[in-house]
């Protein structure tokens, strides 16, 4: 409202991206494209700038590892976050969601993290809602605990199930109350208005009590984010390699093939392999934390899935050490297909070589693997235990090989 520059910058998952809308209708269609369209219109002496790092598949506990990645921290004025859908309900379908999970706390280190950008940007959290995905009970969605997060922040947020849900189930018997969803979870044309509508809503109500009683201008000293509302949560700084950063740290790969498996141009790379008994080696460096003598979090991204996914066993070759660690794609409990981080703790390394192999075991019947990303953090094993970031259950975490 003051003619400054303005940046814009959306977070979530595939409705983030647009899914959901036609590839190249995303522009003026999608909630993001339209919301932007509403700013620009509505302020149009002021110079906008917009980020759209939508990332499909993923959860917020992964996305908190690289949001220096996809959002930098430059000058970020106001980001939109959109992860409710795919943190649900800790991926139990149809139940109330436990107020203490990974996911709650990968949530609250997200906004923790944007939280202390050097711009103290504004958050809006927008929290998706699908009536297939999170079944008919009106409880059954991440939304409830998240929003505990959000306003322990003091922070904005817009309800997609507050707004459509008697709407959609009283309307259900005669088909018009689905009209607004093209699948099971991605919203149409339709729904992208509704999300934009709602959003913009929001966004009006804002503007019209900042021109009513202005903000006066305030010191850095004077954010100040509060303690975490989990025990322990804290932030940690982490290097996050993914894209061509990971390409770049193969050094041998026997089997699988670095392969785009995303649609409607929705980008989702990564290295795959079909069979068990093939190998990926990368070599990373592990060293440079502030006592040499700790080890360090190496995370690997990779996919799970409801079908078709393998283990695999992660194991240091040469220049580091590590307890061999076996992971599983395996997610018989969720309909999606999502990024995960699986851990192990390594020795500090300049030339850390470890690999990725398929394994025989399944139990899917099939043996795919496919590796996103990595993750290098400064976090003494005997801590990481206790700091619940980096707690994962059985299911994403398989047992250590002695």
């Amino acid at each position: 409202m003051t003619g400054l520059p303005v940046s814009l910058s959306f977070i979530g998952g595939s409705i983030t991206e647009g899914g959901g809308v036609p590839f190249h209708d995303r522009a003026p269609l999608s909630f993001t494209g339209k919301v932007t369209n509403w700013v620009r219109d509505t302020y149009p002496n002021t110079s906008i700038r917009v980020q759209n790092a939508g990332v499909g598949g993923v959860t917020s506990l992964y996305y908190a590892q690289c949001v220096d990645m996809f959002v930098p921290d430059e000058d970020v004025d106001l980001v939109f976050v959109d992860f409710t859908l795919n943190d649900r309900a800790s991926g139990i379908m149809g139940k109330s969601p436990e107020p203490d999970t990974p996911d709650r706390r990968g949530y609250e280190m997200l906004l923790r993290k944007l939280l202390g950008y050097r711009q103290h940007p504004a958050i809006i959290a927008l929290h998706s809602w699908s009536p297939f995905f999170n079944h008919p009970n009106f409880f059954s969605t991440a939304e409830d605990s998240i929003q505990s997060i959000v306003a322990y922040y003091g922070l904005q947020s817009v309800s997609m199930r507050n707004a459509l849900f008697h709407p959609t189930w009283q309307r259900r018997q005669n088909f018009k109350g689905t009209q607004w969803l093209c699948d099971s979870i991605h919203p149409n044309t339709l729904g992208h208005r509704y999300y934009a509508d709602i959003i913009v809503g929001l966004l009006q109500d804002v503007a019209l009590q900042a021109a009513l009683h202005p903000y006066e201008e305030l010191d850095a000293s004077q954010f100040e984010t509060p303690p975490p509302m989990y025990d322990n949560n804290l932030e940690s700084t982490t290097t996050c390699l993914r894209g061509d950063l990971l390409q770049q740290r193969v050094y041998q790969a026997v089997g699988w093939n670095w392969v785009d498996e995303g649609r409607d141009g929705r980008h989702k790379y990564g290295y795959v392999t079909e069979e068990p008994d093939h190998d990926i080696i990368f070599v990373v460096n592990t060293a440079g934390c502030p006592d040499p003598s700790t080890m360090v979090t190496l995370g690997i991204g990779h996919l799970k899935s409801y079908e078709r996914m393998g283990q695999a066993l992660v194991s240091c070759v040469s220049g580091c050490t590590c307890n061999p660690t076996v992971f599983d794609g395996h997610n018989p409990a969720s309909l999606a297909s999502q990024e995960f981080w699986a851990y192990i703790a390594v020795t500090q390394s300049e030339q850390c070589v470890f690999e990725v192999a398929s394994l025989t075991a399944t139990k899917s019947g099939q043996n795919k693997v496919k590796v996103t990303s990595l993750l290098l953090t400064c976090m003494d094993p005997e801590d990481a235990h206790e700091i619940p970031i980096f707690k994962q259950s059985a299911a994403t975490v398989g047992a250590t090989v002695s």
